[in-house]
């Protein structure tokens, strides 16, 4: 990083200013563009007959004759051209750098019949200044188009004017744009005012003339491809590749570096100019990905920066993954800057952050988090194989995660990682998510699952809110581990609001309180139905819910408890279970209720399961003292086996029988069910999954195969008598 002052526009403003005096005079001295063109590869500054870029520099900057390099009666705007043949020639710089641009220049290597030209470094060791080519101070306005430059000594590219545009170039790789060439410094690094890095594309065809897309890899280690420095402001990074080849499918490795750090204020990285929601990384879309040290880091002592419509760890097609990362605290995306914008909320400014170790971390004040596919494909319809965890929130406050209007939700889901959480709040305050869907396809339907928690709040954080009853506000927390775990290991935990979301079908409960977490807040009891009624905290405010199973999937409306604790809720629900929480007036929101059938009956509770200590059943797990579990019992006509009441005997049962035995929670009904298809067991031969007596067949008989085994009892026959064709009045568990 260099100390220096961002006086270009000064400059500019003062040359303007010269020659419209000297116009108004009528000097004989004012002068027009010219055109420079370079005729040789080699580097020298000597009288030859040759016009060498290093000459052409120097002729732009003075408005002089170099040797070959007609410059004189130019002024700024000057052109250097190429007349090197086809292809992408090369000129070789020694340990001599360039001289700086110090004038207002157009390079353009697209000329006299080549694709760019190549500048290409003396290579390591690093020395400082030594950049393949820098923009002084008063280069203001000054263009690089279609160059290719490698191997320098520090820096490719080093920008300290103001309104300097890099396009079509690549950096730090060769000519092809696939084999790592890399400069000792960053890729492109940026002090000054309304740079632009990239812009909107010709997407059909990024070789054509008219691409103008930037290739940015292999710098430094531990530095970046790109840098936005602390005077960087108003910067554009639109339509490259940073930390890919030239096709966008392929990572460049070695490449221990962020793919871009935006120290500045007021950053545009990305666009909605020409993208493609849905499909392939098209216009001012950034494809940025490969980069071991973390995707893009927004960091102080910059803000008010914008993250729009890139794709951030896949391929240029957004249906791989090129993971950013390759240490656990590595990101996709990592803001802690204040005021940060990460998506708006429309498809195009649509940002895909997937297949990183973590995809989106945010510690900072009052970000906005809007319409983004957090671990999914660009179409939302599947996961993106090597995810890890979703969106953090650590130390930030006031961020808003999604939004009630149409398309500012976020899709967080496809978390593949053991435990991968959807969002994770932790040592931070006053954090909404809103209008979310995590856990499921953007059809809010189909099952997406994160492997962990699709919220977890924990260490610290309080006074936070997960959804709301304002039109837009509610959540979609569905298929995920768990829906929302409010954990207090760490305290304090507490204050942490749950209201007006769809949360079902998760594996187990929809809502945990853990570790005295919200106070503990006691659950409603559900005492009748038609109308529903209860008895909670007094003064709380209930919620009811309507499920198929024992969750909160139909958000069905509010009532207040009264100074006894007495509620009543008249408004008719959609069943066939009715669940309900509580909120107190210090924002604890409860778990959900013991579940009830919505009749006309006096209601048996059908509790939601409460994990215990150990979630994953251990060989010294605690047994019943008898060969078959008791409980209440209930005459009703039910198919013999189906321990998890699903009208149908399945390995689910297998699954619910063994965790009642071994006192863990019982699975949802909606889980997948893994008996579709064959499995080779230890023993080598093919069975269904769940066939505990191997018969070929899932049966009840596999249910009396499991407790027995469990229980350390001698298996049945195989030809025992299959109880589970037709059905009877027995005794079963509720």
């Amino acid at each position: 990083m260099r100390a220096h002052f961002s006086l270009g526009l000064v400059a500019l403003f003062g040359i303007i200013a010269v020659a419209a005096a000297l116009a108004l005079s009528g000097s004989p001295d004012v002068r027009a563009a010219v055109t420079i063109t370079v005729n040789s590869t080699n580097d020298d500054e000597v009288v030859n007959g040759n016009c060498t870029l290093r000459e052409a520099i120097l002729a732009a900057n003075t408005n002089t004759d170099i040797d070959q390099c007609l410059g004189l009666g130019g002024s700024v705007n000057d052109l250097i051209q190429f007349s090197l043949g086809a292809g992408t020639p090369k000129i070789e710089i020694a340990a001599n750098p360039l001289p700086p641009i110090t004038q207002w220049v157009v390079i353009n290597g697209r000329t006299g019949g080549a694709d760019r030209v190549e500048i290409n470094g003396p290579g390591a060791p690093f020395v400082g200044g030594a950049d393949g080519l820098q923009i002084d101070v008063t280069g203001a306005g000054t263009e690089i188009r279609s160059m290719v430059v490698n191997n320098s000594a520090d820096d490719g590219i080093l920008i300290l004017a103001d309104e300097v545009l890099v396009v079509d170039s690549i950096i730090g790789l060769d000519a092809t744009g696939t084999i790592p060439m890399p400069n000792n410094g960053f890729g492109i690094q940026v002090h000054s005012n309304g740079n632009r890095i990239g812009q909107s594309i010709d997407t059909a065809n990024c070789i054509s003339n008219s691409c103008d897309r930037n290739v940015i890899a292999a710098s430094a280690a531990f530095k970046s491809n790109i840098l936005l420095d602390f005077d960087a402001t108003g910067a554009f990074v639109r339509g490259n590749f940073i930390g890919t080849d030239i096709t966008g499918t392929v990572p460049i490795l070695p490449n221990q570096n962020t793919g871009i750090i935006d120290k500045g204020i007021g950053s545009t990285i990305g666009g909605i100019t020409g993208t493609t929601p849905g499909g392939s990384c098209t216009g001012e879309c950034n494809l940025i990905s490969g980069n071991s040290e973390g995707g893009v880091l927004i960091t102080a002592p910059g803000g008010q920066s914008r993250l729009l419509g890139n794709f951030v760890g896949t391929d240029v097609t957004g249906t791989q993954g090129i993971r950013n990362g390759g240490n656990a605290g590595s990101t996709g995306v990592s803001s802690n800057v204040p005021n940060a914008q990460i998506g708006n909320g429309t498809p195009a400014g649509r940002n895909v952050i997937s297949g990183n170790v973590r995809q989106l971390a945010v510690s900072s004040l009052t970000a906005i988090v809007e319409g983004n596919f957090i671990g999914t494909n660009s179409s939302g319809t599947a996961g993106i194989t090597g995810n890890g965890s979703g969106i953090l929130v650590l130390g930030g406050d006031g961020a808003t995660i999604g939004g009630t209007n149409v398309g500012a939700g976020n899709l967080i889901s496809g978390g593949t990682d053991a435990g991968a959480f959807g969002i994770t709040i932790s040592q931070s305050t006053n954090i909404r998510v809103l209008g979310n869907l995590i856990g499921t396809a953007v059809d809010g339907v189909t099952p997406l699952p994160n492997l962990g928690p699709g919220v977890l709040i924990h260490n610290s954080a309080s006074n936070n809110i997960v959804g709301g009853v304002a039109a837009g506000s509610g959540n979609t927390i569905a298929k995920n581990f768990y829906g929302v775990l409010v954990d207090a290991g760490v305290p304090l935990v507490r204050s942490n609001t749950i209201r007006g979301n769809s949360i079902y079908a998760n594996l187990d409960q929809g809502i945990r309180l853990a570790a005295n977490a919200n106070d503990d807040l006691a659950s409603p009891i559900i005492t009748g139905v038609n109308p529903v009624t209860g008895t909670a905290c007094p003064g709380c405010i209930i919620e009811v819910f309507s499920d198929s199973e024992f969750q909160g999937e139909i958000f069905e409306g509010t009532t207040l408890a009264d100074g006894t604790g007495a509620w009543t809720f008249a408004t008719p629900v959609s069943g066939p279970n009715i669940t309900a929480t509580a909120t107190d007036a210090s924002n604890n929101t409860s778990q959900f209720s013991l579940a009830v059938p919505d009749g006309t009956a006096t209601p048996t509770p059908t509790p939601e399961p409460t994990p215990s200590a150990t979630p994953t059943p251990t060989a010294t797990a605690t047994l019943p003292p008898t060969a078959t579990p008791t409980a209440t019992a209930q005459s009703t006509d039910r198919i013999w086996g189906d321990w998890d009441c699903d009208a149908e005997v399945s390995s689910r049962d297998n699954q619910a029988l063994l965790r009642f035995v071994l006192d863990q929670p019982a699975l949802s009904q909606t889980e997948p069910c893994p008996d579709i298809g064959d499995v080779v067991t230890a023993d080598g031969d093919d069975h269904p999954w769940g066939d505990s007596d191997c018969d070929g067949e899932v049966s009840s008989r596999d249910n009396q195969a499991l407790l027995r085994f469990v229980l350390d009892q001698a298996p049945l026959s195989q030809t025992d008598p299959c109880p589970d064709i037709g059905e009877e009045n027995i005794e079963v568990l509720d």
